[in-house]
C-alpha cells in the first residue's frame, strides 16, 4: 500500500545526483477519489477512512494541532476514528508526549516490561506509566516500544542490496 502510494502520489526529488520520491501532501490526497485509492493504489479497507483522514489533515495544519489539549477529541472528529485510534495518532503521529496510545500488541509489550505480565488491561499500564513519568507517559511508551522491535523489528529495512530495485521501481514508475 505505502509502495503504491508513493509511486501514484509522490513526487520524484532530484538532489545532488540522489532521487527520491517525496510524500504526498494531505491536501494533493484529499482530491483523489476512494475508487482510485482502492483500485490503483490498493487501500483496501483503508479506503473507506482514508479521504477523511486527508480532509482533516488538510484542513488542519501542523501549527493549528500543535500544543492542543483536546487533540484526541478532534481526531476523533474524523470518521472511523475512535478513542484508541485518536491517542495511537496523537502520541505516535503528533508525538503528544502525555498521550499514551495503546493497540493490542504496545499493550502486550508494555504489560511485560512494566508489570511483568503477558498482558494487562489498559487502563493499568495508562496508571502504572502516568505514575512512573508524569507529562511524558506517551514519549516513554514509544521508547519502550521501540526498543522491543530494535534487534527483530516487525517489518526491517530492505537489505541494502534490495534498495536499488526498489529506487528503481519507484523512479520508473512515474514514467
Amino acid at each position: 500500500m505505502t509502495r503504491n502510494l508513493l509511486i501514484h502520489r509522490g513526487k520524484l526529488v532530484h538532489f545532488a545526483g540522489v532521487t527520491l520520491r517525496a510524500w504526498f501532501t494531505a491536501a494533493e490526497l484529499a482530491g483523489v477519489t476512494p475508487e482510485t485509492l482502492k483500485e490503483q493504489d490498493r487501500l483496501g479497507y483503508r479506503t473507506r477512512t482514508f479521504p477523511h483522514f486527508a480532509a482533516f489533515f488538510r484542513d488542519h495544519t501542523t501549527e493549528d494541532l500543535a500544543d492542543d489539549e483536546t487533540l484526541v477529541d478532534r481526531f476523533q472528529q474524523i470518521k472511523g476514528v475512535g478513542p484508541c485510534t485518536a491517542a495511537v495518532m496523537a502520541s505516535h503521529a503528533s508525538r503528544d508526549p502525555s498521550v499514551l496510545g495503546l493497540d493490542v500488541w504496545n499493550r502486550k509489550i508494555l504489560a511485560r516490561r512494566l508489570l511483568g505480565a503477558e498482558d494487562a488491561a489498559s487502563e493499568d499500564i495508562q496508571r502504572h506509566m502516568k505514575e512512573l513519568l508524569p507529562g511524558h507517559a506517551g514519549t516513554a511508551a514509544l521508547y519502550l516500544v521501540e526498543h522491543e522491535f530494535i534487534r527483530s523489528p516487525v517489518a526491517p529495512l530492505l537489505a541494502t542490496d534490495a534498495l536499488g530495485a526498489w529506487n528503481r521501481t519507484l523512479a520508473t514508475s512515474a514514467a
